[in-house]
Formats: C-alpha cells, structure tokens, sequence
C-alpha cells in the first residue's frame, strides 16, 4: 500500500506553490508527500510549508521517477521519516532537475536503516544551491548521506549551508555527507559553508565528509568554510577518494578536518587509495587530523595514487595520542610530481612515534 499527498503519473503541473502541508503517511509500506511518475514534470515548485513523507516502512518527501522539474524553490520544510526501512527527503531516479535552491530543510531521517537528504540514481541537477541545511539523520540504522549520488550528476553545488550526515552508531557502513558512487560526478564543488559527517557510537565502519568512490570524480572542489568527520569507530575521512576516482583540483582556505575520539581508530584529513588521484592542491588554510589512540594523517596516498601538484602555504597537521602522526605519507609506489610548501607541515605523538 501508499499513501501519496500529491501524485502525478503522466502528467505536469505548470506551476505548484505550497505554503501549507503536503503529506503522506502511512503505517506500512510507502509513505511520500509529492509523487512524480512516467515522465510527469513541474515547471516551477515554491514550498515554504511542508512536503513530507511518514511511514512504519519506506518514507520519501519527494519522489521523481523518470521525470522532471525545472525549478524547485524550498525555504520550508522536505522530509522523509520512517521508523522502519528508509528516510529519503528528495529522491531522483532516472529523472532531472534543472535548478534546485534550497534556504530550508530537506532531510531524510528513520530508526533503524537508511537516510538521505538527496538521494538520486541515473539523475541530473544542474545548479544546486543550499544556504539552508540537507540532512540524513539515522538513530540505529545502516548507510546514508546528506546528498548521496550514484551514476548521477550536479553540475555545480554550491553550499552555504549545512550539508551533514549524523548517525547514533550501530553498523553504519560506508556513510558520508556527500557521496558519490559508481561513475558519478559533480563539475564544480564550492562550499563556504559546513560539510559534515557524525557518528556517535563506537561504529565499526568509515565515516566521511566526502566520499568519491568506484570511478566517480569532482572537476573542481572550493573551500574556504568547514568540510569534516567525526566519531566512527572505524576510520574517519574528511575528504576520501578511492577505487581509481579523482578530484581535478582542491582550493582549500577554510578547514579540512578529520578527528576520531580515544577509543575509535585512525584519521585522514585527505586520503586518495587505490590508483586515485588529484591533479592540484593548493592550501592555505588548515588540513589536520587529530586521533585519540591510533594513526593522524593530514595527508596520504596509497596503493599507486597521485597528486600532480601540492602547494602549501597553511597548516598540515597530524597527531595522535598513541600511534603513528605524519603530515603528507605516500605509500605503495604512489606519487608526488612538485611539492611546494612555505607554510607548516606539522605533527605529534603521544606514546609511539611522530613522523
């Protein structure tokens, strides 16, 4: 069963304002607030009320599946809580939208399993603006993200705002703020603002701020606010790039930081692995790492990965209570080709070593 507060399949609506409250909720099954179906589209949709999702099961905002909006305006309130399976605010499957602003909410939350604020799959944003705050919130649950993208794309994402990921604990794998997964990129990352991802709980699985994975790659990545992560009992990335994915260059003169507490395991403020790379990074402001017990790294490739450039004129910073601190690490025949710095490299230890 499904309880849908607006449904379209097949059709279009030219123009949607919502100032009031669009739900759906149900116990079981699928609960969402705005159904898009079969090529139905909006040209323009402005909420500054509520379009939300409730159910015991499955609970999304909004849902576009192959279809379509031009421009969605939110200073309210998209949400999907579900008790049960899944919390998805906005979800794109096989669908676009051409610009997305976003100065309120969109959150996806649930108790025991997965949550995105942005969940999209063979889709499109072109621009993505958010001075507001995109959000997956789990108590007890699985995998999840503030944005999550896989074989999708955003063109531009431009954060003022919030984007984060917040987990309790208890098997949380994989999760990060910004995800992206399986050949997914976004052209132009600039945030002035915080991406972050929290984990409360003594979790044994990574955590990330952002996660490029599987092929995916970030043309351009700009930050001059916070990108951060924080809590996992297993490792904590704030910027992660793996299984031969790239980042064609980071400008960072905001902070970029990745911490875990005493009884949780290492810290990467940077990590490219697995014949990854980056072609240029240039820093003047903070990339540190910080651990309670175990292994710091401001920087670290490994496993065949590559920086083309690296310009320091900040603060890279690594230590660690009782294992290994270093600044920049290269592992397994990996690359710098020009290492330029004329600011700080720094690093400490506790028990063990600094290097």
């Amino acid at each position: 069963d499904t309880a849908v507060g607006i449904s379209l399949i097949s059709s279009t609506i030219i123009t949607l304002n919502n100032t009031g409250t669009i739900l759906g909720s149900i116990e079981d099954l699928d609960g969402r607030g705005l159904s898009l179906k079969t090529t139905s589209s909006i040209t323009t949709l402005t909420n500054s009320g509520t379009i939300s999702g409730f159910s015991g099961d499955t609970a999304t905002g909004i849902l576009l599946s192959k279809s379509s909006i031009t421009t969605l305006t939110n200073t309210g309130t998209i949400s999907g809580s579900a008790s049960g399976s899944s919390g998805i605010g906005l979800q794109l499957k096989t669908a676009s939208i051409i610009t997305l602003t976003n100065n309120g909410l969109i959150s996806g939350s649930a108790d025991t399993s997965d949550v995105y604020g942005i969940y999209m799959y063979k889709s499109s944003i072109n621009t993505l603006t958010n001075a507001g705050t995109i959000s997956g919130l789990v108590t007890n649950g699985e995998s999840g993200a503030g944005i999550y993208l896989t074989q999708s794309t955003i063109t531009t994402l431009n954060n003022s705002g919030l984007i984060n990921f917040i987990s309790g604990g208890y098997d949380t794998p994989d999760s990060a703020a910004l995800h992206l997964n399986d050949n997914s990129s976004i052209d132009t990352l600039i945030n002035s603002g915080t991406i972050s991802a929290v984990q409360g709980d003594d979790d044994d699985y990574t955590l990330a701020g952002i996660q490029v994975v599987d092929e995916s790659f970030i043309n351009n990545l700009t930050n001059t606010g916070l990108i951060s992560a924080a809590g996992s009992g297993d490792s904590n990335y704030a910027i992660f790039i793996n299984d031969t994915s790239s980042i064609g260059t980071i400008t960072n003169s905001g902070t970029i930081s990745a911490s875990s507490d005493e009884d949780d395991d290492d810290a990467y403020a940077i990590f490219i692995n697995d014949s990854s790379s980056v072609g240029t990074i240039t820093n003047s402001g903070t990339i540190t790492a910080s651990a309670g017990e175990d292994d710091a790294y401001g920087i670290q490739l490994d496993s065949t990965s590559s920086i083309t450039t690296l310009t320091n004129s900040g603060t890279i910073t690594a230590s660690a209570g009782e294992d290994d601190a270093v600044g920049i690490y290269l592992d397994t025949t990996s690359t710098i080709a020009t290492l330029n710095n004329t600011g700080t490299i720094s690093v400490t230890a506790g028990i063990k070593e600094a290097t």
